[in-house]
């Protein structure tokens, strides 16, 4: 049922959700950025901010635990 929701995510790379407790996602500007460029369909619109997936979003919160604990990861 999870992977029904996502999240409204900032092109800051903030996630935009209520709560104090939010993870911290230093990369995840980055990452956005990466695969919005690989998507670009060359349109002359404003690009709005994403909409980011539960297990996605899941995803990244899993590899940055995962690097601080020193764990390398190779690809997500």
């Amino acid at each position: 049922m999870l992977s029904r929701l996502g999240f409204l995510t900032l092109r800051d790379g903030s996630v935009d959700v209520a709560g104090k407790n939010k993870p911290e996602l230093p990369h995840f500007k980055t990452l956005l950025l990466q695969l919005e460029s690989e998507f670009d369909l060359g349109s002359g619109y404003s690009k709005p901010d994403f909409f980011s997936s539960f297990p996605f979003i899941e995803g990244v919160i899993s590899a940055e635990n995962m690097k601080t604990q020193g764990i390398k990861i190779k690809c997500l």
